[in-house]
């Protein structure tokens, strides 16, 4: 990228930060959305085969575009632990509690925007068939926001000098960003259901799921006006389902779909993984995976391609994924635009006696 262009690009995420700051806003972007599981879908605690589970994951975005550049790249880092507790007997043994703690930092831009959210939720999931092949799940989370940002550090378009940023041009007093309130913490609500079903063989399961996130529109205006109805956080509607199946002796196919809706943002994400498992004979454990799901924002832009691969072994899954940038911005980022890493920790409380519990594929 030549160096004006990319003076032209620093100064455009300058603007969308304005933009961002002034509307209503929008929670961070993640691609693999399975790996922060609470994230997508408070009815999601504690769907996975196991007693505890330990999830993090850490993203970032326009690094390379913005690389030796002192505007700062958008940051996602989130981390997770729930545990399941396996009530009932007989055909409802797999009828579970689960309780969840999770947590998320994100920063953005020259100001470091910055959200910090900490969350506890809880589910229950419940057998809907004698034979114990269809579930339904319901949870509930509670979060705490902390937001904030320096004002100081914005670049205003009055301290461009052609081409050049001059930091010698004062923000001057007429520039609303001065009386920003920088700091504020609210609370919110989010409330999903899930539904899965799974086949005689383990390797055949199927999922639909519904989140309803920021209940309460918790007002998050930082500007001096107060207009807390134009300031209030719309609520989030997100709808997700996913299949697993076998293509093979040692291949399954796992196909998955996003829809999100939020204010006026909405976006879809199709895709599938296919999986290969190392152990022909025990065929729901150790495995690679690779796979691609295509970004679609508000109903039929195209906004990126999302490349991922990641392993599963004794219960350690490691995921890589990287967003190839097919948005208007593609010519100045060069198709470049997110990576994420995540790993996953799946455990039992006895090693010797593993119990295997019902859950869907992601």
């Amino acid at each position: 990228m030549s160096k004006n262009v990319k003076k032209m690009f620093k100064s455009l995420l300058g603007l969308l930060f304005v933009a961002a700051t002034a509307a209503q806003a929008q929670d961070p972007h993640i691609s693999q959305f399975y790996a922060a599981p609470t994230h997508l879908n408070p009815a999601m605690t504690g769907l996975f085969n196991g007693n505890y589970r330990a999830t993090s994951l850490y993203r970032s975005q326009w690094g390379e575009v913005l690389q030796g550049e002192q505007v700062g790249s958008f940051r996602t880092i989130w981390a997770g632990a729930d545990i399941r507790i396996p009530t009932g007997q007989g055909y409802i043994k797999n009828n579970a509690i689960s309780v969840s703690l999770n947590a998320m930092n994100d920063k953005a831009g020259d100001a470091q925007f910055g959200t910090t959210q900490m969350g506890l939720g809880l589910s229950y999931m419940q057998a809907i068939d004698q034979r114990a092949r269809q579930f339904v799940v319901v949870g509930l989370q509670g979060n705490f926001y902390q937001q904030s940002f320096d004002a100081s550090a914005l670049r205003l378009g009055h301290q461009w000098s052609g081409l050049a940023y001059d930091a010698n041009i004062p923000i001057t007093g007429d520039q609303l960003f001065l009386n920003f309130n920088e700091s504020q913490t609210y609370f919110d609500a989010s409330a999903g259901a899930l539904w899965f079903m799974k086949g005689r063989d383990d390797r055949t399961n199927g999922y639909v799921g519904f989140a309803l996130h920021h209940v309460n529109q918790p007002t998050i205006d930082i500007s001096p006006v107060g207009n807390s109805d134009v300031a209030k956080l719309p609520s989030k509607y997100v709808v997700h389902a996913g299949t697993r199946f076998p293509i093979g002796r040692q291949f399954d196919l796992m196909p998955k779909a996003l829809a999100m809706a939020q204010g006026t943002s909405k976006e879809i994400m199709l895709g599938s993984d296919v999986r290969y498992n190392f152990d022909r004979y025990d065929l729901n454990s150790n495995s690679f995976r690779f796979g691609a799901m295509y970004r679609l924002v508000d109903g039929v832009q195209s906004e990126s391609l999302v490349l991922l691969t990641g392993i599963d072994y004794n219960g350690l899954n490691i995921n890589i994924a990287y967003d190839v940038n097919l948005s208007r911005f593609s010519p100045a980022t060069a198709t470049r635009g997110a990576y994420e890493l995540s790993v996953i920790y799946t455990g039992q409380f006895n090693q010797r006696q593993p119990t295997r519990l019902a859950c869907p594929s992601f």
